[in-house]
């Protein structure tokens, strides 16, 4: 009956759609790029910019690997959320470690 009627499982309601960490995800790795960019050649501080760049590839690999396995109205059960979610704190990590902060 709630099919028929347009709205969402109850179950399911509280769930995270994966294209909008997918988005969120492009808009870090722009401004990931372009920090590192201008850290490196404008502000001429030494960064190990393939590193770095190498970091944020992997998260873009990530994401095309995602949009392309997934629908973009696929919905996250809570765990699945978690791991992209950590995955994202880990490589910001790696970025601040590589960088000095």
């Amino acid at each position: 009956m709630l099919a028929k009627l347009g709205r969402p499982d109850p179950l399911e309601i509280h769930h995270l759609r994966l294209n909008t960490l997918i988005r969120l995800r492009w808009l870090a790795i722009i401004g990931q790029s372009a920090a590192v960019l201008i850290v490196a050649y404008w502000l001429e501080f030494p960064l190990p910019v393939s590193l770095c760049f190498a970091l944020i590839a992997l998260s873009a690999w990530l994401n095309l690997f995602l949009a392309f396995r997934y629908p973009a109205t696929h919905r996250l059960p809570p765990h699945f959320a978690l791991g992209i979610l950590l995955f994202d704190a880990l490589q910001l990590a790696g970025l601040l470690y590589m960088t000095g902060g």
